[in-house]
């Protein structure tokens, strides 16, 4: 935690109003600090703010007939699009912070061990949370695999559900190498045009391995947040730790989880192409904190909480290479 989030966290800590309560406000303006500090892609993907239940759209799907000629004497053929109401609800998500009485007895004072805890644990919230946005719902039923009744339905599982675009490497489960042309591919996919490729650290360094085999430059973009990443095509391309490299490949689409059945176990990983036009997180609430009662004296406790959705309006504006090799 660098020296001026340390002084404005013990401020907002160790500071109270005439009631006694701590500034909560700041509280939560430092979280916010520490969540979106070195964190490209929650900072990158827009935001828009909700209200109600759920976020709610109506998806076109194109007529039959996009145009047709006729004779000057001729009627046009009457033809419109389809329309379908999608309502995506919010969910929370959030983590806690725990200090025990024996921790702030033990030689720490208390607001140095809460600064440490809550820094940590936003940080791992910060990965978790992007896991959720990316695979919420697309495997199993199992917490562990972002699924379940508490999870919103992530952008792949938006995309391939929703008849997206996809690229599948190789001819069976074992998947297949990545090359330039299968990755402009996927890009050339996209109705509108993409401007954002997340891949995981391994899928970046293939890319690499790539454009320096064809002794072509590396070249970098810099983002929102002042963030310098590497860029194919004048597309940033953005690391997560939510792209796995360890996804059990379903090349034919058979299984219940369409191109990948688990998150873990196998030996290769994916890219996703985003339209951010089209792509965005629908916030209800955005990060919040605050000191909850707790039932022991052993202990305090802050919860973090945020109320949000992935949207994808148009699949078709997106894609995801599925089946890349991360080993041979």
């Amino acid at each position: 935690m660098d020296a001026q989030t340390k002084e404005l966290l013990e401020k907002a800590l160790s500071g109270s109003d005439i009631t006694g309560k701590l500034v909560q406000e700041v509280v939560d303006k430092v979280i916010a600090h520490i969540f979106f500090s070195e964190n490209p892609l929650r900072q990158n993907i827009p935001v828009k703010k909700g209200y109600g239940t759920s976020y709610e759209f109506n998806r076109r799907t194109s007529s039959g007939t996009a145009g047709e000629a006729i004779a000057d004497t001729g009627s046009f053929t009457p033809a419109e699009g389809s329309y379908t109401r999608v309502s995506l609800p919010y969910k929370i998500y959030g983590t806690s912070v725990e200090v025990t009485r024996f921790a702030q007895v033990a030689g720490r004072n208390y607001i140095d061990i809460l600064q440490t805890e809550l820094e940590a644990k936003i940080n791992e919230f910060k990965e978790w949370e992007q896991r959720a946005i990316i695979w919420g719902n697309y495997t199993g039923t199992d917490a562990s695999e972002y699924s379940g009744d508490n999870f919103a339905n992530g952008l792949i599982k938006q995309i391939v559900d929703g008849g997206g675009n996809v690229v599948l490497l190789g001819s069976d489960d074992t998947g297949g190498d990545l090359t330039l042309a299968k990755l402009d591919e996927a890009i050339d996919k996209c109705y509108a045009n993409p401007n954002m490729i997340i891949c995981s650290r391994t899928g970046r360094r293939i890319i690499q391995g790539l454009l320096q085999a064809q002794q072509r430059f590396v070249n970098t973009v810099e983002i929102r947040g002042g963030f310098r990443v590497m860029e194919y095509a004048g597309i940033p391309v953005l690391t997560s730790t939510a792209i796995f490299d360890t996804l059990t490949y379903d090349y034919d689409g058979g299984g219940a989880n369409k191109y990948v059945s688990a998150l873990t176990g196998g030996s290769t990983t994916c890219i996703l192409i985003l339209n951010l036009g089209d792509a965005f997180i629908a916030e209800l609430e955005s990060l919040t904190s605050k000191e909850v009662p707790v039932s022991s004296s052993q202990y305090t406790r802050y919860e973090v909480w945020e109320y949000i959705t992935p949207v994808v309006r148009n699949p078709k504006n997106h894609c995801v290479i599925f089946g890349i090799k991360v080993s041979s």
